[in-house]
Formats: C-alpha cells, structure tokens, sequence
C-alpha cells in the first residue's frame, strides 16, 4: 500500500537513498539511453498532456489566472518542510513493512479509523464515526490526501510496534483507578521560581477563608504559567494514579483539607502551588472496566512507540532538499530556519 502521493514537489526534491523511478516488472537492469527503453508514443503523449496541464491556471482572482508556480514558493514556506516530514515518515513505514514481510490489512486501517475518532469505551455507527472523523480532520486543518495518509501511516506505525509493546496487571489496575477512584479538586499555580511562589502563597495566607478561590484564580490568571491559568488555574478532578502530573504534586494533594493551601512544590522546570476545593467521589466500575482499561493502557503504549519509531524513520532517512523555500521550511521545523 502507497501512503499519500509520490507527486509531492516534484521539482524540488530529491531524498538521499529513495530512488525517484520505481522498479518495473520484469528482470534485467534498466538501462538510460537504450533504445529498447525509449518511452512508448503513449507515454510521450501523457508527458504532453501533462505539460499542457501545468500551464492551465489552478484558479483566477480578480479576473486574472493563478498557476501552480504561482503559489509553489509560499506554499513550500508555509508547510512544505511538515509535509515532506509526513512523506519520509510514510515511505520509511511503507520500506520497514516490506522488510519485515508485513502488510496492512482492510482491518488494520478501520481500527486506525476508530482509534482516530473516538475513545475506546465508546460504539459508533458507521454514520456517527464518519461524521466524527470530519470533524477530527477539520479540527487538524487536514485535507482528504494528507487525512487518508495521517491514518494509513499510523496504521502502518501501529502495526510495526505493537508485538513490542507489553501490558502488565499493575497498569491495568492504575488505569482502573484513574478513571473509577476517588478524585480530588484542585487548582494549581506553576511559577518558573521559587521566590514567586513564595509570594503568591503569602498572598493567599492573609485572604480571608470564603475569598481563597477567587483570589488563588485571580493569582494563577497573573502569574502561572500552567496552561490552566486561563482558567484560574482550575484543571480536571486530580487522581492520585494520574501519570500526567508529577508525584510530588499527587502526593501533597492526597494531604490537603478543602480549602487548604500546598507547601511550595518543586517541580523539574519550576515550583507549583495547590488549592485544594473539594474531592469527587469513587464510583462502581462497570463489568467490562478491565478491558477497556487494556485496550487504553495499549493503545497509550502504542502510541509512545510509534512516536518513537516516526522520529527514528525521520532521523535515519538522509534527506536532501535542493529547493531553497523548501529547505527553509525543513531547517526551520528543527530551530534552524536560515
């Protein structure tokens, strides 16, 4: 299976090891200039329609014609250097499936779908999945060749990975409580050091009890620089099983009373303050809790495999662009735009 089009830039962009004529059936070796290899009158036929084809406009404005090379430049600029990211990804899994005598299955593209779309503990019909996969793809900006081959590559990635990826009873049971235990309400202030936490925190202190949130979300709305604190440092009811906030921040929040303020916690990239406003209560799993929680713990693993085996493809492929808006796109999605 081809993921996306083999067209991409044609002009500008040639990468190192990846041949730009693929191999045809039949043995020997293909040989330039042999006339036995001269292209056949209904090939020269297709390069001159083709060529007819370029110099039609893609579109008018204002009465006049837009060319394709009209907009080449600024849309290589714009995104050439992400989507030819895509394109080495893509032919990187198309090359290590044939190498490993894999292949993707109808099956293995509509999981991919569904995986897209939707969390796992819910049933869609083909009408309500095909409606949520248009607004994941307006969502992401993603036209019909670019979505079809984001869902054929991950499909392809997945594939790849998930023999490697194992799945003990311990994640299970930590999933389990992440989404069934007891939670607790917290906001949250993140400050880049010490000495303003230490201030916000004495703030705090002198507001009155009924005034402790109103005045720690008018805080985090000044000071953090947690993305919660547009919202008044406000995030999701917390568990203490939740991998997404650092331990020491479940830790102090496990000891807090509502109402209660944190000591000042120190974080990796800076210091965090707690609010604590009140707790949510555990709930009953459902009988299918384990396996759905599985199918959560895995397709979580997955997906950190398969971001690990993208950026490997990308760093191992050689790529040489030759085309200067093209390359300045490519340098700057590495920090190296010129």
């Amino acid at each position: 299976m081809k993921f996306g089009s083999a067209r991409l830039f044609p002009r500008c962009l040639v990468m190192a090891g990846v041949p730009l004529l693929s191999a045809c059936g039949g043995g020997g070796d293909f040989r330039f200039n042999d006339p036995e290899n001269e292209p056949s009158a209904s090939v020269q036929a297709s390069k001159s329609a083709q060529a007819i084809s370029d110099e039609r406009p893609i579109a008018t404005a204002a009465g006049e014609p837009v060319f394709a090379d009209d907009l080449s430049a600024w849309m290589s600029e714009l995104a050439g250097g992400t989507v030819l990211e895509e394109l080495v990804v893509s032919r990187q899994v198309e090359k290590e499936l044939a190498s490993r005598g894999l292949k993707l299955e109808a099956g293995d593209i509509d999981a991919e779908r569904r995986y897209m779309a939707v969390a796992t503990d819910h049933k869609l019909s083909e009408a309500e999945l095909a409606a949520a996969l248009r607004r994941v793809q307006q969502a992401r900006g993603l036209g019909p060749s670019r979505f079809k081959a984001l869902i054929e590559r991950n499909a392809g990635l997945r594939r790849l990975v998930r023999d490697e990826v194992q799945i003990g009873d311990t994640d299970v049971r930590s999933e389990i409580e992440l989404k069934y235990g007891a939670r607790t309400r917290v906001r949250i202030i993140v400050t880049p050091n010490e000495s303003d936490a230490i201030a916000a925190r004495a703030r705090l202190d002198a507001a009155a009890a009924n005034e402790r949130s109103r005045r720690f979300a008018e805080e985090a709305a000044l000071i953090s620089f947690d993305p919660s604190a547009s919202r008044g440092g406000e995030i999701e009811p917390l568990s203490a099983a939740d991998p997404n906030y650092a331990l020491s921040v479940r830790q102090a929040m496990t000891k807090l009373a509502p109402g209660e303020l944190s000591p000042i916690i120190r974080l990796e990239n800076g210091y965090a303050l707690l609010l604590c406003e009140g707790s949510v209560a555990a709930v009953t799993p459902p009988a299918d809790a384990e396996e759905l929680a599985r199918t959560r713990v895995r397709l979580r693993e997955e997906r950190v495999a398969m971001e690990r085996l993208a950026r490997k493809f990308l760093q191992s492929a050689q790529v040489t662009v030759f085309d200067r808006t093209l390359d300045w796109s490519w340098n700057a999605r590495r920090g190296q735009g010129r």
